[in-house]
This record gives structure tokens, sequence and C-alpha cells, in this order.
């Protein structure tokens, strides 16, 4: 079993993070590429979202059941995110309100869980297999 060294423990504090007013919140989608390639956050009612979730500064991909990878543009600053196959990851966005995304997975997985989170996590990506 592996010993954990104490004394090489750290708490880093992230010299970036905004905590919105409104309090840490996430909201969570669960898309399926099955039946369309594209999905468009306009789609899913965005007046909804702006009043419940006021930026957006993190994206979290599950992509451990996915063979292709997924694409993810943030249309008011045109960052583009790609995420690979077999992999799950934290991704820090510059998406300012209105919230205005784009997923493109064609040949993606039946549910693929995307969650948006206002608040900074630093970004990390790992592999499922």
């Amino acid at each position: 079993m592996p010993q954990i060294n104490s004394g090489e423990l750290v708490v880093l504090q992230a010299q970036n993070s905004y905590l919105p007013d409104d309090g840490p919140k996430i909201v969570g989608l669960n898309l399926d590429f099955t039946v369309q390639d594209t999905y468009s956050l306009d789609a899913l009612l965005p007046q909804q979202l702006t009043r419940f979730i006021s930026m957006l500064q993190t994206v979290y991909i599950d992509m451990k059941d996915s063979t292709v990878a997924l694409t993810l543009t943030v249309e008011n600053t045109r960052q583009v995110i790609k995420a690979k196959p077999g992999t799950q990851g934290y991704y820090t966005v510059t998406a300012p309100n209105p919230i205005r995304l784009s997923f493109v997975c064609p040949g993606g997985p039946a549910n693929l869980p995307i969650i948006l989170i206002n608040t900074a996590i630093p970004g990390s990506v790992w592999s499922t297999t």
C-alpha cells in the first residue's frame, strides 16, 4: 500500500478564481449524440439558464463512453475546446452572458454527461482507459 508523506501535502489557492455573487451553481446536461450530431445551448432556453446561473467559468466533460472527439465552441468568444475520447476533465472557459455554447460529436454516445459550472476549477483532463 502506498504511503502518503504528510510533509508533502500542499493546499494551493487559485489566484484567478472568482466566486459569483449568487454562489456556486452547476447545470447538468446529458446529450444524446445518437439522435443528432450538434447541440446548441440556445436551444436549451437560455433565458431560464441566465436567471439561474450568472456566468460560466468551467465545463466538465465526461467522454469515458465515447469513441470519437467532442468539440465545444463558446460562441461569444470563439473559444474552441476539443475533448478526446476516453477522457474526463474540467475545462476552463471564457463565456460571457448570454451563454452560447455548441457541442459537436458526430457518432458520439447516447448519454454524454456535461456539467456547466459557474465557479473556476483549474483545468485538468485524465484518461479513463
